[in-house]
């Protein structure tokens, strides 16, 4: 990244600013980024949480917290000690008036102390019920400008958006309320992974690849979000709150050879939950380019391996010119985007076995960030809080975007709802996910890669 400041001078105000999210993503990311002196040096950070002391406390917390996550180790002292001098602590509730009223006089301290023009970032690492109480409590006591042409003020919220249209729409209209549309910044922080933003130069920047992105040539697209990790003691979230896309729930098995319980028998899960915690459909997109090509997705817990990929599965050839030589194995040419852990592209392609024998075997081209950019590549949240300082909503959802999702989605969870499944747990932990997925990409003739 630059050296070169290039975001205007502002106090970001992190609600759930001791929580995991921040001591995990957001406080190193910020810490990165006044390292490599992207942030202005009078931008201060305020942490808004229930518990704490001052700001010193806060500040030991979180050199620990970016100690243990930081991007660049070991931390620089000098470092440290500078980024520092920007945090602040404010102990508040968030459901009472009064604290957010006693927090605007601090940041008006803080912004008067360190000469700030008032610009103000409110990140909501919170839970969702929170949401729209902070957001209410943010514009009843006067924190945020709705004009053009002074300081500005926007927001960052964190999924989930909603956990249906209905919801999603309510959130939407608490928002609001409060802030104009252009001021909210929805975060998905797979937008801010550079694999992600090289989907649209692999595409439209190579000149070799362009022309095939289309019905023409691709048989199908899978896409794959995998976790081998369960709910990491958040069954409170799971029953609650989360709703996955399809229906799948882990039992007991072994992970890297590690046995692992089922998902009933997680802490604070029902033991009969009817809960998934696996997802897979099929969906296509009705356009010109696309008509009738496939896109298979999945995601789940407890699987066999952590990746997240994009596969583009492209057609064989209508002729098989090779019919005649012996074929090691006949595979399709394939595109596969990982996203992570292992961030790179590559490319399978059939090539002849060396050999007087002419033998076709399949091979693969493999390009990795790591190896060529180097093991220090700036996170995502770095790139998107950079974007949220600067205006810039190119890489969040927008109200519209997430409606249409949801309006896509809801229908499918309204008929599970009113049909529960009858054989949850339907998977084994350590493994690909349920038969029924198999059987999804089998009545099409085809089948799942394994990563």
């Amino acid at each position: 990244m630059s050296s070169a400041i290039l975001t205007d001078p502002a106090t970001i105000v992190i609600f759930g600013g001791s929580g995991d999210l921040s001591k995990r993503k957001l406080v190193p990311a910020l810490f990165e980024l006044h390292r490599e002196k992207q942030l202005s040096p009078a931008t201060a950070i305020v942490g808004y949480a229930r518990t704490g002391e001052s700001d010193e406390t806060y500040r030991a917390e979180m050199k620990s917290a970016i100690a243990g996550f930081a991007r660049t180790k070991p931390v620089d002292e000098a470092d440290w000690n500078s980024f520092a001098s920007r945090l602040f602590f404010f102990r508040g509730d968030l459901n009472i008036p009064k604290n957010y009223a006693d927090l605007k006089v601090r940041v008006e301290a803080i912004e008067k102390e360190r000469a700030l023009p008032g610009n103000r970032l409110f990140y909501l690492a919170i839970p969702p019920s929170a949401i729209g109480g902070v957001v209410n409590n943010l514009g009843q006591s006067g924190f945020v400008y709705r004009v053009d042409g002074g300081p500005w003020s926007r927001l960052i919220v964190e999924k989930p958006f909603g956990r249906d249209l209905e919801t999603a729409r309510a959130l939407n209209e608490e928002l609001s309320h409060v802030f104009r549309e252009r001021q909210i910044f929805r975060i998905d922080h797979y937008l801010g992974k550079e694999t992600t933003q090289n989907i649209l130069v692999l595409r439209l920047g190579n000149g070799i690849f362009e022309p095939l992105w289309n019905r023409r040539y691709v048989d199908h697209v899978q896409i794959t979000v995998a976790e081998s990790i369960g709910i990491e003691n958040r069954g409170k979230f799971y029953e609650e709150i989360l709703r996955d896309s399809a229906r799948g729930q882990y039992g007991p098995g072994a992970v890297d050879g590690q046995a692992v319980v089922g998902y009933r028998q997680e802490k604070d899960v029902n033991a009969m939950s009817l809960r998934e915690t696996y997802a897979a459909w099929k969906v296509q997109i009705e356009n010109w380019r696309w008509a009738g090509v496939p896109f298979y997705l999945r995601a789940g817990k407890r699987l066999a391996k952590r990746v997240t990929e994009i596969a583009i599965q492209f057609k064989t050839p209508p002729i098989a010119l090779f019919r005649t030589v012996r074929v090691l194995r006949q595979e399709p040419n394939a595109l596969v985007l990982r996203i992570q852990p292992d961030e790179g592209i590559a490319l399978k392609f059939g090539a002849k076995v060396p050999g007087p024998v002419t033998k076709v075997d399949p091979v693969t081209m493999d390009f990795r960030y790591r190896e060529f950019f180097g093991a220090s590549q700036p996170e995502a949240y770095e790139r998107l809080l950079m974007d949220a300082i600067h205006g810039d909503s190119t890489l969040f959802a927008r109200r519209d975007e997430v409606e249409a999702a949801w309006e896509h989605v809801t229908p499918v969870l309204d008929a599970w709802r009113d049909n529960p499944p009858l054989d949850h747990p339907n998977y084994e932990a350590g493994t690909w996910g349920p038969d029924a997925s198999v059987a999804l990409l089998a009545r099409d003739g085809r089948r799942w890669r394994r990563p």
